[in-house]
């Protein structure tokens, strides 16, 4: 995560041209993680007599994490050796530079002090951490809350690839990227059935309370 976006300045010095470059890793990316985990909800994690449940099922997980081992390895040889020819064409990196334990401290001092970075940074760092809660409660929400089966589960999974539109060039990706981005959230964040209980809840006690002022 670190050192891939550094590295696309060395493929392309233009700016359009390097955001369509990362485009595709995102997009392989995303794809891939959704279709994994729709895979494993419909095929590996399925009800047996012995767990009951898809989601408890352990032998679905350890087979999902050697798929998913084969399936990461694979593609890591395949992005290298698949851009091994390009090296020669790359940037020259700037001369080294002799670098201390006060120099990298000041240089991270002078990163963390940029008001952009600053932003972007907290915006990140809150968004993770929701999309962490949101992956850990999304299996026991599905699954014990609504009581979906892990086949239905994949289903509302792969229902993700149509709530978001690309944008239509990379220009207006910054614009374009937030709704496109956030769509899948949206519709599967695992506190909107919380949410919906509460409103079911209100709708009912008001419902209750409109009958008894009727009546009287």
């Amino acid at each position: 995560q670190i050192s891939k976006r550094p590295k696309a300045n060395f493929f392309n010095t233009i700016y359009d041209e390097r955001t369509s470059f990362l485009s595709f890793r995102y997009v392989f990316g995303w794809v891939g993680g959704v279709a994994m985990a729709a895979y494993t909800l419909a095929f590996l994690l399925v009800e047996t007599d012995t767990y009951g449940s898809g989601f408890l099922n352990v032998e679905g997980y350890q087979a999902y994490g050697g798929l998913a081992a084969v399936v990461i390895v694979a593609s890591i040889l395949l992005c290298a050796i698949g851009t091994h020819s390009h090296i020669p064409n790359l940037r020259e990196p700037p001369p080294s530079r002799k670098m201390t334990i006060g120099r990298v401290f000041g240089e991270i001092g002078e990163t963390l002090s940029n008001k952009s970075f600053q932003g972007l940074f907290f915006a990140a760092l809150f968004g993770f951490m929701a999309a962490g809660v949101a992956a850990s409660l999304n299996y026991f929400i599905n699954g014990f809350f609504w009581e979906f089966t892990s086949t239905q589960t994949s289903y509302l999974t792969l229902s993700v690839f149509g709530s978001s539109s690309p944008p239509s060039s990379p220009k207006r990706w910054a614009r374009n990227a937030a709704p496109s981005l956030l769509a899948p959230s949206r519709f599967r964040s695992p506190l909107h059935p919380w949410c919906c209980a509460l409103s079911a809840g209100c709708h009912q006690m008001a419902a209750r309370n409109c009958s008894g002022w009727c009546l009287r």
